[in-house]
């Protein structure tokens, strides 16, 4: 809520990527409960270390934790903090999504599947005709989404800025990654349940397989891109929502 120059704000959220290390981040907070769906919505820059400010790292199955759980009570944000208009923060967040979603897809080494093909060849399976099928279906995937990669440095050379594109490379890097890490695994065979710096073959791609759901799911799950790709790339017509134009604060929710 608003209190003069700043606004009070409490909650919580799960999967704050870098929550831990990062001295700034990003809120989008609900305003206006008589705004249906995404209006009301307000876009704050916040200092992760304002009084407030619980974080809680979570330990993922590789190990690592990458993301944090975040309990915000009472956090204080400067009122000049907010970007954009108050209650519009939905649009800039679609930016900041489209963004994010093209750094995913990009973060993917062109290297990786040229590593696992050499791979291969040392030890002997590269004339496996399943292995064989399985790489060069990820060479395929991974030449697709640097030629699409591409076509993006070229729009945002020009000043254009990212669209509903992005969610299609972003798809393609989820599954590409999803398939690489299988291949990688049934190259490896039972050397693939050592995860370990001292396995043959290290651990790398053992940690591969295992981050590569998050990515199915970060900036956006697969489902959400493949809604996105059909109705503002294709034109198809959007679901229907009998919700769409309800108010927040009278939709059903905590199990009512």
């Amino acid at each position: 809520m608003r209190d003069g120059d700043e606004w009070v704000v409490s909650g919580q959220k799960v999967w704050t990527s870098g929550a831990a290390d990062s001295e700034w981040g990003i809120l989008l907070a609900r305003t206006d409960p008589d705004q249906p769906k995404h209006k009301g919505i307000t876009y704050f820059l916040v200092d992760m270390s304002s009084a407030g400010f619980d974080i809680h790292p979570l330990k993922q199955m590789t190990g690592s934790e990458h993301f944090s759980e975040v309990f915000l009570d009472g956090v204080r944000i400067p009122a000049a903090n907010v970007l954009g208009d108050v209650g519009e923060g939905w649009a800039c967040a679609i930016t900041t999504l489209s963004n994010e979603r093209g750094l995913i897809a990009g973060g993917n080494k062109s290297s990786d599947i040229g590593v696992l093909i050499e791979l291969a060849r040392k030890r002997g399976r590269s004339e496996d005709p399943v292995l064989r099928q399985a790489m060069v279906d990820c060479w395929i995937r991974q030449q697709i989404q640097r030629y699409h990669g591409f076509r993006l440095q070229t729009a945002l050379s020009k000043g254009v800025p990212p669209g509903p594109e992005t969610s299609v490379m972003k798809l393609f890097a989820a599954e590409y990654l999803r398939l690489l890490g299988n291949a990688s695994l049934a190259l490896l065979g039972p050397e693939a349940t050592l995860l370990s710096p001292d396995a043959p073959a290290g651990q790398d791609w053992q940690q591969r397989f295992l981050y590569a759901p998050a990515i199915r799911i970060a900036g956006g799950s697969n489902e959400v891109q493949r809604n996105i790709i059909a109705e503002r790339v294709l034109g198809l017509p959007r679901e229907r929502q009998a919700d769409r134009e309800i108010a927040f604060r009278d939709l059903p929710r905590g199990g009512s």
